[in-house]
């Protein structure tokens, strides 16, 4: 580098082979950079493994998680939060015994399965939740949902919202996360039950869409019968994997929409939880040199 007060005065920018700045009013000329280095070490490789796997289930559960977040901006404010928090447990999931997130391969866009933080806010948990399982069918699995009222218990809205909790105008949005074996990935979908209308009148297949909306970002059959409103998806390949899911209660307030705490409960999902384990995934990142006094492996 050298600095010089110029004849024809102070210059900026590059040359083929120079960059000149200015710097309190001197000339500073180095050598133009060709090559930045980009060291690869383990430290730095987990950090990436912790954000592309943060990055990558926001992506594949972007048209829930970039609004779940109360009191902050949608989109890209939304978005931020997400990673912020997981990326976060994910970090503080590195290394434990009983692990409950999991983590991507190099390169990998799918969703790693992991007991992610969905939504956050001041709205209240339902007093029950919706019974939740993935149910063994002919060729694989089925997602199941129901509202489900003690046997002997009318179905109507009145009986519905003393169980579960919810007034007119809530949403209880079911997320969940299965397992699909043939393509060898997680696959993230919902359902959403908006409450309409209460009363004491029975419900039934052909009034049902009075008092509840239900849509879904799958194909659904829904039934309703004795004590019971439900909704399936179709069989999938599943390979009786199991279910990780949440319930996010919305409730519309005169400040805006208010949402719960809420995280996906893995409970269901172990026998295919831990193909996605930290070492594994590790293992598939390019990694440089590892120095001893930088914290770098041992060998001997």
């Amino acid at each position: 580098m050298a600095k010089s007060k110029s004849f024809f005065g102070l210059r900026r920018g590059s040359t083929k082979t120079l960059t000149f700045q200015v710097n309190n009013g001197k000339q500073i000329t180095k050598d133009r950079v060709y090559d930045v280095k980009n060291p690869r070490t383990q430290e730095q490789m987990v950090q990436r493994m912790v954000m592309a796997t943060a990055s990558a289930a926001y992506a594949v559960m972007k048209q829930i998680v970039d609004h779940s977040f109360q009191g902050i901006t949608y989109g890209q404010m939304n978005m931020a939060e997400f990673i912020r928090l997981n990326a976060k447990k994910l970090r503080e999931n590195l290394g434990a015994a009983d692990p409950v997130m999991c983590y991507n391969k190099y390169q990998d866009r799918n969703i790693a399965p992991g007991e992610y933080i969905m939504s956050a806010g001041s709205a209240s948990d339902f007093k029950t939740l919706p019974e939740v399982a993935a149910s063994e069918v002919t060729t694989g699995d089925a997602i199941q949902i129901a509202l489900t009222l003690t046997s002997g218990t009318a179905l109507n809205g009145d009986n519905l919202a003393a169980k579960y909790g919810f007034k007119i105008g809530d949403l209880m949005t079911v997320c969940y996360l299965r397992y699909n074996s043939s393509a060898e990935k997680w696959v993230f979908g919902f359902a959403r039950f908006t409450v309409l209308k209460l009363g004491t009148t029975t419900i039934t297949s052909s009034n049902l869409a009075e008092y509840i909306k239900i849509e879904s970002s799958d194909t659904i059959n829904i039934s309703v019968g004795g004590n019971s409103i439900s909704l399936e998806t179709p069989e999938q390949d599943t390979d009786s994997a199991g279910v990780a899911y949440c319930v996010i209660h919305s409730e519309k307030t005169a400040d805006g929409w208010n949402r719960n705490n809420t995280v996906l409960d893995i409970t269901s999902v172990a026998e295919n939880f831990m193909q996605y384990s930290e070492s594994d995934a590790i293992f598939t990142y390019p990694v440089g040199g590892s120095y001893v006094l930088n914290g770098g492996e041992v060998n001997g």
